[in-house]
């Protein structure tokens, strides 16, 4: 009833195909083809007022403290389901009709905003700030981070403060601080590491241990220096490990490092000295109650008193010597010294990060000592 089917119309068909011809004809009507069908509706009529105002308005997301790029954030207008996400530079653009509109701009992890738009058709540059709230439930996992209340596997992070304590390797740090991970010292030398393990052993063979990734990429766990982590999480079960394959079957450490913010050069230094020693140790006996207490349990004059009072007088140390061997071979105390020293900085263009340390560990045997350098260097554009 909608079209008017009494209508004459004249049209010039010549050299032109049947859709053309149609679309001439209802040229005031939504014309579509289906099949050997031909569809025909009116058309509402077009606010050519709204249609002026209507335009495309860009922008640029970046993050507040760092300025990089804020890669696949929502972007939409407000009390609306038409929206955009923003590209690998932070850029979006969107169309949007009238003056009164108001962008609603959000991201995992940082402090949703709102912004009206006015009649600007670029709105520079917008930076947004990262949220403690929703950092604190935001974990890393193989391919990027995720909510925890969205991670059905067995992730724990943990404090990197509680791994700033004063011994060279990571590993012996881990023994007590996350539930699942075992820890064992087959050592006590300067400088020995620990092994250690998640959930316990699933592989045969050489390769028992947990695979470790810094920045993405696989190294020694104890190559990392403490002051230089940013987050530490450990992948345990199977379904947060999947990802890794076969390589992850004895769980996953995750360690991402901190890197440089835009402004002036800021430099740390930090030194810790300490102090080990044994809690006990043996009290041993001289080389006269020796003797005296070998006759006694031998029922015998093995020592004669002549060589028992030669022990005891230190008459002739060489042939009758009287070592005290625990205060030849050993110290009462081990000293231990870390230095760490940072810089980091950078402008709009570039940030760097760059770090040095130097562990001393002492012994309380004299002869032994271990000395462990580090360095990084973080650089960002």
């Amino acid at each position: 009833n909608d079209v008017n089917v009494n209508r004459i119309i004249s049209v010039n068909a010549q050299n032109k195909n049947i859709e053309t011809i149609i679309k001439e004809i209802f040229a005031d009507y939504d014309v579509s083809f289906r099949e050997h069908t031909v569809l025909v509706k009116t058309s509402e009529p077009i606010n050519k007022m709204v249609q002026q105002q209507s335009r495309i308005v860009k922008g640029l997301l970046i993050d507040a403290n760092t300025n990089d790029p804020i890669i696949g954030a929502s972007v939409w207008i407000k009390n609306s389901t038409q929206g955009v996400i923003t590209d690998v530079d932070g850029v979006f653009t969107i169309t949007v009709s009238g003056i009164s509109t108001v962008l609603a701009i959000s991201y995992l992890g940082y402090e949703s905003i709102e912004i009206e738009v006015g009649d600007k058709t670029d709105l520079g540059v917008i930076k947004i700030s990262s949220s403690e709230e929703s950092l604190e439930e935001v974990v890393v996992v193989g391919y990027g981070t995720q909510r925890k209340e969205s991670v059905i596997g067995a992730i724990s992070s943990i404090n990197v403060d509680q791994l700033k304590v004063p011994t060279s390797k990571i590993s012996n740090i881990l023994a007590g601080r996350l539930a699942g991970v075992v820890s064992v010292t087959r050592s006590g030398e300067p400088g020995a590491g620990s092994e250690f393990y998640i959930r316990g052993i699933s592989t045969f063979g050489e390769n028992k241990n947990p695979l470790v990734l810094v920045d993405g990429i696989e190294r020694s766990l104890d190559l990392v220096d403490p002051e230089d982590i940013e987050s530490f999480s450990i992948l345990k079960d199977v379904t947060a490990t999947a990802v890794y394959g076969v390589r992850g079957a004895n769980g996953v450490i995750i360690i991402t490092t901190r890197k440089g913010q835009e402004g002036k050069p800021r430099i740390n230094f930090r030194i810790e000295r300490g102090l080990t020693g044994p809690t006990s140790m043996p009290k041993m006996v001289n080389s006269a109650e020796f003797a005296e207490m070998y006759n006694e349990a031998s029922n015998s004059n093995y020592y004669t008193p002549d060589v028992i009072e030669k022990y005891r007088t230190h008459s002739d140390p060489d042939l009758y010597p009287n070592v005290n061997w625990i205060k030849s071979l050993y110290n009462d105390y081990a000293h231990n010294t870390r230095l760490n020293m940072n810089v980091s900085g950078g402008g709009s263009i570039a940030r760097y990060y760059i770090a040095g340390s130097l562990y001393d560990e002492g012994s309380i045997f004299q002869t032994e000592q271990n000395n462990t350098y580090n360095s990084a260097l973080n650089y960002s554009k």
